[in-house]
């Protein structure tokens, strides 16, 4: 559906941005994007989106210094799909 392609679309801008640099990395972690990211995440099973959505959420991981965020949410998510049929 048309909704899909927007949020991958989306979600790989956020990934663009996120892996320009550490400061605009952060940016995009100050502005929440982490928590809609991961619940899309759990949400969502269509390969496309998930291989989008996995390398922007590597790219919110990257960098030094190293990022603040919930680490364990973040693992919780990898898990989910990693033990996607």
């Amino acid at each position: 559906s048309q909704h899909h392609e927007v949020l991958e679309q989306a979600v790989w801008v956020l990934g663009n941005i996120a892996g320009d640099d550490a400061t605009a990395r952060d940016t995009v972690l100050s502005a929440g994007a982490l928590e809609p990211l991961l619940k899309c995440m759990d949400e969502n099973r269509k390969p496309s989106f998930l291989r989008i959505a996995t390398w922007t959420l590597s790219n919110l991981c990257d960098g030094q210094p190293r990022p603040i965020f919930d680490v364990v949410a973040v693992l919780n998510t990898v898990k989910k799909v990693l033990d996607m049929d």
